[in-house]
């Protein structure tokens, strides 16, 4: 055989070839033809359902992240209320690392 794709007698590789039996595109039953199977989804339509599935999962974490957030933030001002309380009360049964705590916890989250 050569580069061509042709044979030493002058055949192509098609003529030389066993041949192949045709697939008949007829229906098996007639059920089968008077009832036609749904269509697949056209690319549209799978683009769409994947960008829902995407627009779902960010509204989701959105909420999540949106809440946690929140909370960091009221977190903040209540540390940042209590550091001058506990500046205030000043004794002695307070180390001055625990009062300074929550300001450098606030300043962290903040």
């Amino acid at each position: 055989m050569t580069c061509g794709g042709s044979h030493a007698d002058g055949a192509s590789d098609e003529e030389t070839a066993p041949s192949r039996s045709r697939v008949s595109l007829a229906p098996l039953t007639a059920q089968d033809a008077a009832e036609p199977s749904a269509p697949p989804p056209s690319a549209h339509a799978q683009v769409f359902a994947f960008c829902d599935e995407q627009i779902a999962w960010y509204e989701r974490h959105k909420r999540i992240a949106s809440s946690f957030y929140q909370y960091l933030q009221v977190l903040v001002i209540v540390l940042g209320g209590l550091t001058p309380i506990l500046l205030l009360v000043g004794t002695a049964s307070i180390p001055s690392w625990v009062r300074a705590l929550p300001a450098a916890l606030a300043a962290m989250l903040a």
